[in-house]
């Protein structure tokens, strides 16, 4: 389960790599940013995520939250390329069929993106900050009805550990 994961998570920063070390001229920065967008996403939200579980720690909701979005953004990014480009290239943009297979790459994209923000929504969780007999805990609202609380270490990180679980 883990590489079919990892294949999707990594597969539009591979193809926005691809993108940038082809592209020539002027475009060639843009597709370097989104190649960037992607990457760097990926990089704290899942190799962060690695380094911070060596310590017993985990992101809070704000830091997810910025790696969801900042990796959608890329996406689009990612999308509006390949529609253009296979716009330009499929039919050269003038016949129908170029027309309808430039729309069906869209909505297949369109189709992954929503999916990828399916997914990204599910890992960020939502937590915010309580304190029970003087001492602080991030409670964290998960998929269902259960409520987590785990010990604060500060505005972007908490614990690992579940301290308590409660269904409400």
């Amino acid at each position: 389960m883990i590489p079919v994961v990892l294949f999707f998570a990594t597969a539009p920063a591979a193809l926005a790599l691809a993108i940038a070390l082809k592209t020539p001229g002027r475009k060639r920065i843009a597709a370097w940013i989104d190649f960037a967008l992607l990457a760097t996403s990926l990089a704290v939200g899942g190799g962060g995520t690695a380094v911070l579980a060596a310590w017993e720690l985990a992101w809070r909701t704000a830091v997810k939250e910025l790696c969801v979005f900042v990796y959608c953004v890329g996406l689009l990014v990612l999308f509006l390329w390949a529609f253009i480009y296979v716009s330009r290239n499929i039919g050269g943009g003038e016949s129908v069929l170029g027309f309808l297979f430039s729309v069906l790459v869209l909505v297949l994209f369109a189709f992954m993106g929503f999916w990828y923000l399916f997914a990204g929504a599910a890992w960020m969780g939502n937590d915010c900050e309580v304190t029970t007999d003087g001492e602080i805990l991030v409670e964290e609202c998960g998929v269902m009805c259960d409520v987590y609380y785990f010990t604060y270490h500060g505005p972007l990180v908490r614990g690992r550990e579940i301290l308590s679980r409660n269904c409400t």
